[in-house]
C-alpha cells in the first residue's frame, strides 16, 4: 500500500521500547504504514503528500473518551500524595508545601489513599490543621470521591455539626460529638 501521507525530518515519538524515536512516518488513510528515518522516502508515489517537519515533534494521538485534561494541568500545580506511604509521609510533603506557601493562601492536593497506609483509616481534620494551621487546605483522594479538608477549610465553606449531608454525599462526622471530622465524601 502506498502512503497518502510522508512525514519525514521530525521527532516522531513511537512509544515503542524498540524503537522510541523515529524521523519518519508514512501514513495512508487512518492508518500507520512504517516509522522509521530516510529510507521512508521510497514509499512515497506520486500523490503522496509528503510534509518536512522541521524537526518540528509527533506523538502518539491521545484518544480516550474519559480524559481530565484541564484538571490534570491544575494537578500538577498541587500536593502529590499518590503513593504516599503512611499518614505521617503525607503530613510531612502537606507540611513542607505550607511552609513555602503565604499564610492564607489554599493549599490543594490530590492522591492521598489510606488504604496504603499501616493504620488504614480516614485522616482527620484535626491532623491536618497541625501542619496547616495558617491556610485554608483540601485535598483530593486518589479516587476523585473524597476530599480530606482542614478546620479552616471546614469553616469557609461553612461547613459545621449542623450542616446537613449534601445530596448524593456526606459530611463524615466523629460518632461522639457529630462534629465534622474533615472527610467529605
Amino acid at each position: 500500500m502506498q502512503p497518502t501521507l510522508l512525514l519525514v525530518n521530525g521527532n516522531i515519538h513511537t512509544m515503542e521500547r524498540l524503537l522510541p524515536r523515529a524521523s519518519a512516518l508514512a501514513i495512508a488513510g487512518a492508518q500507520i504504514l512504517a516509522v522509521g528515518g530516510d529510507e521512508l522516502a521510497a514509499l512515497a508515489g506520486r500523490t503522496t503528500r509528503v510534509i518536512d517537519l522541521h524537526g518540528l515533534t509527533v506523538v502518539p494521538g491521545l484518544i480516550d473518551a474519559h480524559l481530565h485534561f484541564l484538571s490534570y494541568g491544575l494537578s500538577l500545580r498541587e500536593i502529590d500524595l499518590m503513593n504516599v506511604p503512611s499518614r505521617a509521609a503525607a503530613l510531612e510533603r502537606i507540611a513542607a508545601r505550607a511552609a513555602v506557601t503565604p499564610a492564607g493562601h489554599w493549599l490543594t492536593g490530590r492522591g492521598w489513599d489510606q488504604v496504603l497506609w499501616p493504620e488504614p483509616l480516614f485522616p482527620t481534620a484535626a491532623q491536618l490543621d497541625a501542619v496547616t494551621p495558617e491556610h485554608p487546605a483540601f485535598l483530593r483522594r486518589k479516587c476523585g470521591h473524597a476530599g480530606w479538608a482542614n478546620s479552616l477549610a471546614l469553616k469557609l465553606a461553612g461547613i459545621t455539626r449542623e450542616t446537613p449531608d449534601p445530596a448524593g454525599g456526606a459530611i463524615e462526622r466523629d460518632p461522639v460529638t457529630g462534629e465534622p471530622t474533615g472527610i467529605l465524601l
